[in-house]
């Protein structure tokens, strides 16, 4: 093998998903701090001399959607707080040169043909963007505009856009917290000789459709004209510029916009945050670049968009020339601001005035309840968590527990753990989420089977049934019917024993629970009717609060002293009937993996039998799941394939990942289940 120095220099490019540290990585191989760790849409070049080789590191920026693909099993893990520690740069260079040498000691070099390509896409993108410009300045001059005294705002968006943020930057002070809410949010203020009204509606989950979104968020959308009266001069709808904007999104957008009336979008301009991600990158190319779904947005809204810088908050001019470009909007609606439907805002009024009384009334119940209990603590209890897929109860049983128990990793069994909590032996036993919109036959009786096997593989009878429900999500006539079916093998007693506990209870904020469960329904004041009007907030992101936990445990207490003492036990034939299903599982898992071994022998293959299989035979197995980068190291991705596999399976599997790893690291990364990003 060649020494180090025998290579004259070394070029490195570094790829990656954004934030699994490529710009730390790129400084560690250096020694010195020469990539700055903030986004950027450039790739950035530096050099340095390591191990008598002059070292040429590229950062590029992070990929958008997951590349899965070949890799001939090399790797490296780089400790990026340990600069000090040379060797683990001395053994990368020398993978690095082991994998020249066996390229002949040739590097890469791109097809001309391709690089031509995307040059001629980038000067495509330059000259939309230009001509974008030119639109925008051609309305401007032939728009003619008066300053307005007062202006009314309203800012839209999901979780995490930065909704609070812009806010602020437009009042020039600290108005409104990142603190999540499920109401509006108005403040007042005055600003470049105007003075501003801004309402902050709340925030939503990205890639969640209308039909998944909670009733409560959806009538604030409509009420939102009504905190600045007559109606607002402008809805700000607010998108991050560092994260891909999908079809998904965007089709998300226009249904709850659709909330507001078709004429809504002639009141609306795209504000852009984050804008220091883009550096050098003009806004217009941003937009040409990114693609289809974010222009059909812009084309929406008139071309109208606007881009804040959130770490230059000081810079006033960028809030002046917001201002600008509403009169601007406002003068071509001939000075008139948006006025929403009368009668659709009266039945969404009188819908609230319904909503506020049903809250006082449960207020009072759980007050009388409250005043009612006594001390009945239990040295242990035994709780089973159920759920649609949505509602994270592994971060439930994770905060109930008081540890990191549970696995976000999704599992077809059930799973069980147990701890000591608040003086009480706790046992905790989590089934799997089932899915509402792909409850086959076979899911069914999988989810009936699971919660049997819930209650009968115990020692102890359960003293709670938990339904874990999410605040982010909806409850219908779909999540009834299913958990009716599931519950179903345990009998109509088993509501007796049945609480239903809200998680991701942060994102209420000062919203009171009440005012949720009396907005999304009648499914959802079914349930908790049925429950015996038993329900709790968790807070699934401060753990620490064992406060929270306790008061949980009490509540069981509680219904446990209502059931006069006794926990919940399944009778004796249902029992019979579990035991039968369950020794006929194991035949016919016996009876597959004989299959499985003989076809193995007959084309000379040992492979066992996979572990995973598809839910059903219409749903795929999850590739996207599989192949979760959040499982390995943030430094590499590595891929093994066996060598028997064909270049046609392999092409089918790499484009299958592709597909359904489509949108992952959107989707994932920066909001999925209780993982929304803290800036707002």
């Amino acid at each position: 093998m060649m020494n180090l120095s025998s290579f004259g220099e070394l070029r490195i490019i570094l790829l990656g998903q954004k934030n699994v540290g490529k710009s730390s990585a790129g400084n560690t191989i250096l020694s010195k701090r020469e990539f700055d760790l903030r986004k950027n849409v450039h790739c950035a070049e530096a050099c340095s001399e390591r191990a008598g080789t002059k070292i040429t590191v590229v950062d590029t920026p992070g990929w958008w959607q997951w590349l899965i693909e070949k890799c001939g099993k090399r790797y490296h893990e780089l400790n990026t707080k340990n600069w000090g520690d040379g060797s683990q740069v001395t053994e990368l260079l020398k993978k690095i040169q082991k994998m020249v040498e066996g390229n002949r000691g040739r590097h890469y070099e791109i097809n001309r043909e391709i690089l031509q390509k995307v040059e001629e896409k980038r000067r495509e993108q330059n000259k939309k963007a230009t001509e974008r410009r030119m639109k925008i300045q051609q309305l401007k001059d032939k728009t003619r505009t008066s300053g307005l005294s007062a202006l009314r705002m309203v800012l839209l968006g999901y979780y995490g856009s930065g909704k609070s943020s812009a806010g602020n930057t437009i009042l020039g002070k600290s108005a409104f917290d990142s603190k999540r809410s499920l109401t509006s949010a108005v403040r007042e203020g005055d600003v470049a000789g105007r003075h501003i009204t801004v309402v902050e509606t709340p925030g939503r989950r990205r890639n969640f459709s209308s039909k998944y979104t909670p009733r409560l968020y959806k009538d604030e959308i409509v009420l939102c004209s009504s905190h600045c009266p007559p109606g607002p001069h402008a809805f700000l709808l607010v998108i991050r510029v560092d994260v891909s904007f999908t079809e998904v999104y965007r089709k998300a957008i226009e249904e709850h916009v659709a909330l507001l009336g078709l004429n809504v979008w002639d009141h609306m301009i795209v504000l852009f945050t984050f804008g220091d991600w883009l550096r050098d990158t003009s806004i217009e190319l941003f937009i040409e670049s990114e693609g289809e779904a974010l222009q059909w947005i812009i084309d929406k809204c008139g071309n109208r968009y606007h881009v804040f810088n959130n770490r230059n908050t000081d810079d006033g001019n960028q809030v002046t020339e917001l201002f600008e470009k509403i009169e601007e909007m406002v003068a071509g609606n001939t000075a008139r601001c948006f006025m929403i439907d009368n009668q659709h805002l009266k039945d969404v009024q009188d819908r609230r005035m319904k909503v506020e009384k049903i809250v006082k009334h449960m207020q009072k119940i759980n007050e009388f309840r409250h005043s009612k209990s006594g001390d009945s603590k239990l040295s242990q209890m035994r709780l089973v968590l159920l759920g649609s897929g949505c509602c994270v109860k592994s971060s439930t049983g994770n905060t109930i527990l008081g540890r990191n128990a549970f696995s976000r990793k999704r599992s077809e069994e059930n799973l069980k753990e147990n701890g000591e909590v608040a003086g009480r032996k706790l046992t905790v036993v989590h089934t799997p989420g089932f899915e509402k919109d792909y409850l086959t036959e076979k899911r069914l009786e999988d989810a009936k089977l699971n919660i049997l096997r819930s209650v009968t593989e115990g020692s102890t009878g359960t003293h709670a049934f938990i339904v874990v429900q999410s605040v982010n999500c909806s409850f219908a006539e779909e999540e009834k019917s299913a958990l009716l079916k599931i519950m179903e093998p345990l009998g109509d007693r088993v509501w007796n024993h049945i609480l239903v506990l809200f998680t991701v209870g942060e994102k209420l904020g000062e919203t009171p629970i009440e005012l949720f469960i009396a907005s999304e329904g009648d499914a959802l004041q079914w349930l908790i009717e049925k429950c015996g009007n038993r329900y709790h907030v968790l807070n699934t992101k401060n753990c620490s609060d064992g406060s929270q936990v306790t008061e949980l445990l009490e509540k069981i207490e509680q219904m446990v002293t209502a059931n006069r003492g006794q926990h919940y036990e399944i009778d004796r034939e249902t029992l019979q009937c579990v035991e039968e299903k369950r020794k006929a599982e194991k035949r016919r898992m016996k009876i597959q993996q004989l299959e499985y071994e003989t076809e193995n022998v007959m084309v000379g293959r040992t492979d066992p039998l996979p572990s995973r299989r598809a839910r059903s035979m219409d749903i795929p197995l999850n590739v996207a799941e599989v192949c979760d980068p959040s499982s390995g190291s943030s430094a590499y991705v590595s891929m093994s394939v066996s060598s028997k596999e064909t270049p046609e399976k392999l092409n089918f599997s790499k484009s299958l990942c592709s597909q359904m790893t489509s949108g992952w690291e959107s989707l994932n990364s920066i909001p999925d289940s209780d993982k929304e990003p803290d800036v707002e």
